[in-house]
């Protein structure tokens, strides 16, 4: 900022010596308006002598009316920002509306199909009067910008000429700005670039790197608002527009970055940077081959391009190309050993490739450097539950919600983890929180409908089984626990089409296997119960529910040493299965070993002791005991 001190003006008149000392304010004075103690003694500032101030006031005059033209730029920023963003959304609209991937045509049903062929045929129609409309509202912006240029005669002022000394200082003030943004002191950058465009408000690169620092700094808004003033000097700056569009990805604007990032490629088709961003913004949009087309562009310019190599990755985990995602991550760590996204990426697939003590390895590399990386310490939480650490998967997930109260993996995941250790209540508490945020989360709504299924609701689950079905008719597990909700209120045969729909997609889902077989137990057909129960111990022959049936099955066959094999398996695993306690001392009650059988009923009345089931059970075998 400029001292007060050093500002000294020599009066104008051939004949004054003496420096100014007065300034007029006046709007409407058509005289001079800096005088000297001489000028000002002619009189003619008399009719508004209120307005003259001394000459100290002209700094804080200027300050001031800086300030009020800053806020009148903010305010038309505004404006024009509305316009965009109405624009954009009209732009998504269309977009969203009449353009249709091939690749998603063959999740829609065919009535969405026709809703979609209805649209589109009348975009002919539609798109000239949209045009027309554009074309002549834009004429009319345009004509009033025009208007107001030059009413404001902006073009005849001279007082921001500047001498070459000044433009050297302010290039100096850049060059040591520069080198400290090179070394990643963006703070200290800051300050130095303030004084350069202070003294050179043209300074282009000062306003660019000015935007730049900004950008680094997280604060995107602000990073946009000096990239529009550097772009405003040179609109085919190829770094301030794709900065730009990399603020607005920051910003979740991913579609008006992408205009950006366009502009820059028109103008340099070869520009990684703005390449890499646009594929960072695909995949953001969901659009990952989109998005994998634009870094592969990248790459082959620079095949060593980090982020491109690990965006791509990302996009290949999104495709559920887990091994080759894992591929691209690893050319990414070779460049960059300690890339946190490329670190947590890598244990996000060896994750969903079930390979849970590999992925924690690496998801703990990723939190050695950053440990408050919320995605890391989510997919670290996520791999102990699937290790069945419930408990230690908790604590790790509400690391992840300390920093992101508002992470739905994690919210979702510590429900699961809840429902796992019986706490089913606690469970949904969790799961609505993970669903107040996202609504459509199918794992949430099908956990919460387990948990209500678990609480002896089974028609509420069915309802909340049916929102996961509603958005993903493939979750299996959401079409295994309805059909196991349908078994539980005797809906045995509507229990096994819904088991099928579950086997139709993954055929060695085992506990669809066991409840097909639990449901054609119940309908007496023991054969093709026993068939599916197999099915079931093939994949897992430690599986308690299947073998219990099984016995049962058994029993009801009148096999009864297989049966009490199959039995005491089960209870060799779990010796407080409550169901197979009972379908044993069945077993032993109908061969008459009524000693044997009261072992059993104990048993299960001890963990049980109000079952009248069993108490019954037991009445009759001491009746036949005494007889």
């Amino acid at each position: 900022m400029m001292q007060q001190a050093n500002l000294k003006l020599k009066c104008q008149e051939d004949d004054h010596k003496d420096e100014i000392d007065f300034i007029c304010y006046n709007e409407f004075c058509p005289g001079f308006r800096l005088n000297c103690f001489d000028c000002f003694k002619k009189g003619t500032h008399h009719n508004h002598f209120d307005d003259v101030k001394k000459m100290n006031t002209l700094i804080p005059f200027l300050e001031g009316n800086n300030k009020e033209c800053d806020n009148l730029i903010d305010d038309l920023n505004k404006y024009i920002q509305s316009v965009n963003q109405s624009f954009s959304q009209l732009i998504r609209g269309i977009r969203n509306k009449y353009s249709l991937l091939k690749e998603r045509i063959v999740n829609l049903n065919s009535y969405q199909i026709n809703d979609y062929l209805n649209s589109t045929v009348k975009l002919t129609e539609y798109k000239q009067s949209i045009s027309k409309i554009i074309e002549e509202q834009v004429k009319k912006l345009t004509h009033s910008f025009n208007n107001l240029y030059e009413q404001l005669q902006l073009t005849s002022f001279n007082y921001y000429q500047i001498d070459e000394n000044d433009i050297k200082l302010s290039e100096d003030l850049y060059n040591q700005g520069y080198k400290l943004y090179l070394d990643d002191k963006y703070k200290e950058a800051l300050e130095l670039l303030d004084k350069s465009i202070l003294i050179n408000g043209n300074n282009q690169k000062s306003l660019f790197y000015k935007g730049a620092c900004l950008k680094f700094l997280n604060k995107y808004e602000d990073a946009i608002t000096w990239l529009d003033k550097a772009l405003a000097i040179d609109p085919k700056h190829v770094d301030s527009l794709s900065d730009k569009g990399a603020c607005l990805k920051m910003l979740n604007k991913y579609e008006d970055a992408i205009t950006w990032l366009d502009k820059a490629l028109a103008i340099d088709p070869k520009h990684v940077f703005s390449l890499s961003e646009k594929g960072q913004c695909l995949k953001m949009l969901d659009k990952y081959e989109d998005a994998i087309t634009w870094l592969d562009k990248a790459l082959a310019i620079d095949p060593k391009h980090v982020f491109s190599l690990s965006d791509k990755g990302a996009c290949l985990k999104m495709l559920d190309k887990y091994e080759d995602a894992i591929t691209w991550l690893d050319k990414a760590l070779a460049i960059d050993p300690k890339h946190v996204f490329s670190l947590s990426d890598k244990g996000a697939c060896l994750k969903m490739l079930d390979k849970y003590e590999d992925a924690i390895t690496w998801l703990d590399k990723a939190l050695a450097i950053d440990p408050k990386h919320v995605f890391s310490l989510s997919d670290k939480g996520a791999c102990l539950k699937m290790l069945d650490k419930y408990e230690d998967a908790i604590t790790w997930l509400d690391k992840a919600l300390a920093i992101d109260p508002k992470h739905v993996f994690s919210l979702s995941d510590k429900g699961a983890c809840l429902k796992m250790l019986d706490k089913y209540e606690d469970a949904i508490t969790w799961l609505d929180k993970a669903l107040a945020i996202d609504p459509k989360h199918v794992f949430s709504l099908s956990d919460k409908g387990a948990c209500l299924k678990m609480l002896d609701k089974y028609e509420d689950a069915i309802t909340w089984l049916d929102k996961a079905l509603a958005i993903d008719p493939k979750h299996v597990f959401s079409l295994s626990d309805k059909g196991a909700c349908l078994k539980m209120l005797d809906k045995y045969e509507d229990a096994i089409t819904w088991l099928d729909k579950a086997l139709a997609i993954d055929p060695k889902h085992v506990f669809s296997l066991s409840d097909k077989g639990a449901c054609l137990k119940m309908l007496d057909k023991y054969e093709d119960a026993i068939t599916w129960l197999d099915k079931a111990l093939a994949i897992d022959p430690k599986h308690v529910f299947s073998l219990s049936d099984k016995g049962e099955c058994l029993r009801q066959m009148k096999q009864y040493d297989k049966s009490e094999k199959v039995l005491q398996f089960a209870l060799s695993i779990n010796p407080n299965h409550t169901f197979s306690l009972d379908n044993l001392g069945n077993c032993l009650q109908d061969q008459e070993k009524y000693q044997e059988a009261l072992i059993y009923y104990e048993r299960k009345l001890k963990f049980n002791p109000n079952d009248q089931w069993t108490k019954n059970q037991k009445e009759f075998c001491q009746q036949k005991l005494k007889q």
